[in-house]
């Protein structure tokens, strides 16, 4: 789903009370994988090992913003970079997340990579995750874009 601007700083004061309650995430990367997208291109990601304190999370979450989610969503509202197509398959994943995805059980931990080629074989990679960065963003990925600059100005005293 989408969240209206209008309901940003709402979104927000959840996020800051719901982050309180996991202030030290224990983490693992349990191994680096890629999928081809719709456009032919190859999208890699670290898998994160989805514990019970991720499914906490992720439950929490959901619970709390599942209400201000929209499901109306428009090709406008991805950024993309100035190579890319937008693609279908996005704005689907998007439309049904709530249906498909607030059981933390479906959940998929992941952190999405833009980069041309993965690799790395020493795993599991295990760290303590201090802070917590709740965005998706775009065509496959989940790290900071353009518009990661406001979950920076908003959130990070928090993630």
């Amino acid at each position: 789903g989408v969240i209206d601007e209008k309901d940003i700083d709402k979104v927000n004061d959840k996020l800051k009370e719901i982050v309180k309650l996991f202030s030290k995430l224990s983490l693992e990367i349990s191994r680096i994988y890629h999928q081809l997208t719709p456009e032919n291109k190859i999208s890699y990601a670290f898998e994160i090992k989805l514990t019970n304190e991720i499914k906490k999370l992720h439950g929490k979450v959901m619970k709390e913003l599942l209400p201000m989610f929209s499901y109306d969503v428009k090709n406008e509202m991805f950024f993309l970079d100035s190579d890319e197509n937008f693609s279908e398959v996005s704005k689907v994943w998007v439309e049904n997340y709530g249906k498909n995805h607030s059981d933390p059980e479906n959940y998929h931990s992941h952190i999405s990579l833009k980069c041309r080629k993965a690799e790395y074989h020493n795993f599991p990679v295990k760290f303590i995750a201090s802070k917590i960065a709740l965005c998706r963003l775009g065509n496959y990925r989940s790290e900071e874009r353009r518009v990661g600059k406001e979950c920076r100005s908003r959130w990070s005293p928090y993630h």
